[in-house]
């Protein structure tokens, strides 16, 4: 059974459709052995050929989260 993947047209849309939320700039409290922590149990790297795509976009989500916390932590 083929797997239908989103074309990355829609894809590309859908992102330049949410707007970016500011947030204020504030001390978050956010501890680098903590970041240190997130980076090793969620790595940002490529997705494995044998994971089936909602791994990859949940794994996409862990990513996500831990690239903002490190942006709030760098604003």
């Amino acid at each position: 059974m083929p797997i239908n993947f989103p074309s990355f047209k829609n894809y590309k849309r859908k992102i330049e459709t949410v707007k970016k939320v500011d947030l204020p700039g504030r001390d978050w409290g956010i501890q680098e052995h903590l970041m240190n922590e997130l980076k090793r149990l969620y790595p940002d790297q490529s997705p494995n050929l044998e994971w089936e795509i909602k791994e990859v976009w949940y794994r996409a989500g862990q990513v996500s989260v831990v690239r903002k916390l490190e942006q709030m932590q760098k604003d």
